[in-house]
Protein backbone atom coordinates (compact mmCIF):
# COMPACT_ATOMS: atom_id res chain seq x y z
CA UNK A 1 0.00 0.00 0.00
CA UNK A 2 1.20 3.39 -0.81
CA UNK A 3 -0.27 6.87 -0.03
CA UNK A 4 0.89 10.05 -2.36
CA UNK A 5 -0.83 12.70 -4.04
CA UNK A 6 -3.89 11.82 -6.77
CA UNK A 7 -3.07 12.23 -10.27
CA UNK A 8 -5.34 14.28 -12.80
CA UNK A 9 -6.31 10.67 -14.17
CA UNK A 10 -7.20 9.27 -10.93
CA UNK A 11 -9.69 12.37 -9.83
CA UNK A 12 -12.61 9.99 -11.78
CA UNK A 13 -11.87 6.90 -9.06
CA UNK A 14 -11.67 9.71 -6.01
CA UNK A 15 -15.58 10.82 -6.97
CA UNK A 16 -16.48 6.94 -7.01
CA UNK A 17 -15.15 6.79 -3.50
CA UNK A 18 -16.75 9.63 -2.30
CA UNK A 19 -20.02 8.21 -4.64
CA UNK A 20 -19.96 4.89 -3.03
CA UNK A 21 -18.91 5.94 1.24
CA UNK A 22 -22.21 8.47 0.75
CA UNK A 23 -24.16 5.98 -0.21
CA UNK A 24 -22.78 3.27 2.31
CA UNK A 25 -23.51 6.07 5.52
CA UNK A 26 -26.97 6.85 4.28
CA UNK A 27 -27.92 3.15 4.07
CA UNK A 28 -26.81 3.54 7.97
CA UNK A 29 -28.67 6.44 8.39
CA UNK A 30 -26.40 8.45 8.42
CA UNK A 31 -27.17 11.76 5.85
CA UNK A 32 -23.70 14.47 6.47
CA UNK A 33 -22.80 12.92 3.26
CA UNK A 34 -25.47 12.51 0.36
CA UNK A 35 -24.82 12.34 -3.82
CA UNK A 36 -24.56 16.18 -3.51
CA UNK A 37 -21.47 16.11 -1.40
CA UNK A 38 -18.88 15.18 -1.48
CA UNK A 39 -18.80 14.54 -5.08
CA UNK A 40 -16.34 14.51 -8.21
CA UNK A 41 -16.37 18.56 -7.96
CA UNK A 42 -14.59 18.46 -4.62
CA UNK A 43 -11.81 15.98 -5.97
CA UNK A 44 -11.16 18.08 -8.76
CA UNK A 45 -10.79 21.06 -6.88
CA UNK A 46 -8.43 19.39 -4.06
CA UNK A 47 -6.44 17.63 -6.65
CA UNK A 48 -5.67 21.08 -8.33
CA UNK A 49 -4.32 22.57 -4.94
CA UNK A 50 -2.56 19.44 -4.22
CA UNK A 51 -4.21 18.29 -1.36
CA UNK A 52 -5.98 15.47 -2.84
CA UNK A 53 -4.27 11.94 -1.09
CA UNK A 54 -4.83 8.59 -1.94
CA UNK A 55 -4.45 5.19 -0.67
CA UNK A 56 -3.20 2.97 -3.45
CA UNK A 57 -2.65 -0.75 -3.28
CA UNK A 58 -0.80 -1.04 -7.01
CA UNK A 59 -3.19 1.15 -9.31
CA UNK A 60 -6.34 0.77 -7.39
CA UNK A 61 -7.32 3.65 -5.29
CA UNK A 62 -9.17 2.46 -1.64
CA UNK A 63 -9.05 5.66 0.16
CA UNK A 64 -8.77 9.83 -0.15
CA UNK A 65 -8.09 12.38 2.14
CA UNK A 66 -7.99 16.03 1.77
CA UNK A 67 -4.67 17.89 3.62
CA UNK A 68 -4.54 21.41 3.81
CA UNK A 69 -4.68 24.23 5.94
CA UNK A 70 -8.06 25.61 5.66
CA UNK A 71 -10.51 25.39 8.30
CA UNK A 72 -13.82 25.17 8.09
CA UNK A 73 -15.57 28.41 8.30
CA UNK A 74 -17.63 26.85 11.25
CA UNK A 75 -14.30 25.83 13.22
CA UNK A 76 -13.94 29.53 14.36
CA UNK A 77 -16.51 29.19 16.60
CA UNK A 78 -14.28 26.38 18.75
CA UNK A 79 -11.79 26.80 21.18
CA UNK A 80 -8.78 24.41 20.19
CA UNK A 81 -6.59 23.81 22.79
CA UNK A 82 -3.33 24.21 20.74
CA UNK A 83 -3.38 28.46 19.95
CA UNK A 84 0.35 28.40 18.98
CA UNK A 85 1.08 27.43 15.25
CA UNK A 86 -0.09 25.88 11.93
CA UNK A 87 -2.33 23.47 11.86
CA UNK A 88 -3.05 20.81 9.63
CA UNK A 89 -6.55 20.11 8.87
CA UNK A 90 -8.36 16.80 7.16
CA UNK A 91 -11.37 16.95 5.21
CA UNK A 92 -13.21 14.03 3.61
CA UNK A 93 -11.39 11.15 4.45
CA UNK A 94 -13.54 8.15 3.18
CA UNK A 95 -12.38 4.76 2.45
CA UNK A 96 -14.15 2.26 -0.39
CA UNK A 97 -16.98 0.67 1.14
CA UNK A 98 -14.85 -2.68 -0.19
CA UNK A 99 -12.03 -1.61 1.40
CA UNK A 100 -13.13 -0.84 5.26
CA UNK A 101 -12.15 -2.10 8.23
CA UNK A 102 -8.55 -2.93 7.26
CA UNK A 103 -7.40 0.26 9.42
CA UNK A 104 -6.84 2.30 5.77
CA UNK A 105 -8.39 5.30 7.93
CA UNK A 106 -5.99 5.25 10.43
CA UNK A 107 -3.23 4.61 8.13
CA UNK A 108 -4.30 7.89 5.93
CA UNK A 109 -4.68 9.77 9.58
CA UNK A 110 -0.97 8.62 10.60
CA UNK A 111 0.09 9.82 6.92
CA UNK A 112 -1.36 13.23 8.03
CA UNK A 113 -0.08 13.75 11.39
CA UNK A 114 3.12 12.83 9.34
CA UNK A 115 2.90 15.30 6.89
CA UNK A 116 1.78 17.75 10.27
CA UNK A 117 5.03 17.43 11.32
CA UNK A 118 7.05 17.83 7.61
CA UNK A 119 5.29 21.55 7.97
CA UNK A 120 5.92 21.64 11.35
CA UNK A 121 2.07 22.65 12.72
CA UNK A 122 1.44 22.43 15.93
CA UNK A 123 -1.81 20.33 15.47
CA UNK A 124 -3.83 18.27 13.55
CA UNK A 125 -7.80 18.56 13.04
CA UNK A 126 -10.63 17.21 11.79
CA UNK A 127 -14.34 17.23 12.51
CA UNK A 128 -17.11 14.22 12.77
CA UNK A 129 -20.83 13.79 12.05
CA UNK A 130 -21.95 13.13 15.99
CA UNK A 131 -23.73 10.58 15.34
CA UNK A 132 -20.90 8.20 12.96
CA UNK A 133 -19.81 6.39 16.12
CA UNK A 134 -17.11 4.43 14.56
CA UNK A 135 -15.37 7.59 13.02
CA UNK A 136 -15.39 9.25 16.55
CA UNK A 137 -13.95 6.41 18.27
CA UNK A 138 -11.41 5.96 15.73
CA UNK A 139 -9.80 9.44 16.16
CA UNK A 140 -10.21 9.19 19.93
CA UNK A 141 -8.88 6.08 19.89
CA UNK A 142 -5.67 7.43 17.74
CA UNK A 143 -5.63 10.45 20.33
CA UNK A 144 -7.24 13.22 19.15
CA UNK A 145 -9.31 15.48 21.67
CA UNK A 146 -12.77 16.53 21.09
CA UNK A 147 -12.31 20.40 21.49
CA UNK A 148 -16.23 21.28 20.44
CA UNK A 149 -19.28 21.15 18.44
CA UNK A 150 -20.27 22.91 14.86
CA UNK A 151 -23.49 23.18 13.00
CA UNK A 152 -23.21 22.84 9.54
CA UNK A 153 -26.28 24.27 8.62
CA UNK A 154 -25.82 23.70 4.96
CA UNK A 155 -25.79 20.30 4.90
CA UNK A 156 -28.84 17.90 4.50
CA UNK A 157 -32.33 18.77 6.51
CA UNK A 158 -31.34 15.27 8.56
CA UNK A 159 -28.34 16.47 10.16
CA UNK A 160 -28.42 20.02 9.77
CA UNK A 161 -29.42 20.54 13.42
CA UNK A 162 -27.29 17.97 15.01
CA UNK A 163 -23.62 18.68 16.19
CA UNK A 164 -20.41 17.71 14.16
CA UNK A 165 -17.29 17.52 17.01
CA UNK A 166 -14.30 18.80 16.21
CA UNK A 167 -10.77 17.02 16.73
CA UNK A 168 -7.57 17.79 17.67
CA UNK A 169 -4.27 16.61 17.99
CA UNK A 170 -0.95 17.59 18.84
CA UNK A 171 2.07 16.75 16.86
Amino acid sequence: MEIRTVTETEITAAGKIYTACSHAMNQKGLFNWTPEYPTQKEAERDQRAGALYGAFDGKVLMGVVTLDNTPAPEYATVSWGIQSGAALYIHRLAVHPSYQRRGLAKKLITFAEKQAQKMAASAVRIDSFSGNHRAVLTYEKLGFVKRGEIYYRNKDPRVRELPFYCFEKAI
